[in-house]
């Protein structure tokens, strides 16, 4: 089952260089769709913000990573494996609401 902060790693060839891992967003309760909301994740490294509403840090695998709120996106629930499961991040939760209401409601 997938959780609601999860963290995955992004398979995709195409953009994993830059945000090596996803977030899931989206609450347990809409598990019967066949998507979920995702937040991709940047290395500290690689995208120096600095402190930014919409883009946290989290700390993943030993490293630091921003939550970019403004590249949010879905993903087709069949592409999200076990084995790409990192970690859940659940007590960032107050960052990570902080910024998606800063991104919807300026807040």
């Amino acid at each position: 089952m997938v959780r609601q902060f999860d963290v995955y790693r992004n398979t995709s060839a195409k953009s994993r260089q830059l945000w090596p891992y996803y977030l899931i967003l989206q609450n347990d309760f809409y598990d019967e769709l066949v998507t979920r909301l995702i937040v991709p994740l940047a290395r500290r490294k690689d995208m120096p913000l600095g402190d930014s509403r919409i883009a946290p840090l989290v700390h993943i695998e030993d490293l630091e990573c921003y939550l970019f709120m403004p590249n949010m996106t879905y993903l087709d629930v069949r592409k999200l494996q076990r084995t790409d499961f990192v970690c859940n991040v659940s007590d960032a939760r107050s960052k990570i609401v902080a910024a998606l209401d800063a991104i919807f409601l300026n807040m």
